[in-house]
């Protein structure tokens, strides 16, 4: 069975990595203004801010991190699908747990929904944040794995093309 392997899309990261800056100062002067008033509105939008600017840090970090990596994105052999797509990514997903693939949008964004068998060991691999992610998206989608295709090379419908040929090709191995 042959490895594909399916490259990162960096050109969205790299304009998360310019555009990020500009929101995180904008927001640091708006929210230094608002804990300088004496309104409790101003204070809460104050404490707003500031989440906000510490959430951009963490997808900064992240996007970093996923332009240095040299992993593939995608990588589909013999064992399974390797997701490394997304902060809450899956992992190796064998062959035998999924259940179903399909490209859908969501949020008016195309993006490959991965359901497996098993959710529930998906869900528990994970701690904290990535956790609460990954448990989101299995109950607004019905599986924890949501591949966002605007961060890969190829389209929704040409990967889960790919996935469904390796699928049957891991079926009828023997």
């Amino acid at each position: 069975m042959d490895t594909i392997k399916i490259k990162r899309d960096n050109s969205k990261f790299k304009r998360l990595l310019f555009i990020t800056p500009i929101s995180f100062f904008a927001v640091g002067k708006f929210t230094l203004n608002c804990l300088e008033a004496n309104n409790n509105i101003y204070k809460v939008l104050a404490v707003v801010g500031f989440l906000f600017c510490i959430l951009m840090i963490v997808f900064s970090i992240n996007a970093i991190r996923k332009i240095r990596t040299k992993t593939y994105a995608i990588e589909l052999n013999e064992h399974g699908l390797v997701d490394n797509v997304s902060l809450a990514s899956a992992g190796l997903i064998k062959w035998e747990e999924i259940k179903d693939v399909e490209s859908k949008i969501v949020s008016s964004q195309p993006h490959i929904v991965i359901k497996v068998f098993n959710p529930e060991k998906f869900i528990k691999a994970k701690s904290g944040m990535k956790r609460g992610m990954i448990n989101q998206m299995n109950k607004d989608h019905g599986s924890p794995i949501v591949i966002d295709t605007n961060q890969i090379n190829k389209s929704g419908k040409e990967v889960v093309e790919l996935i469904s040929d390796m699928q049957i090709k891991w079926n009828e191995r023997d």
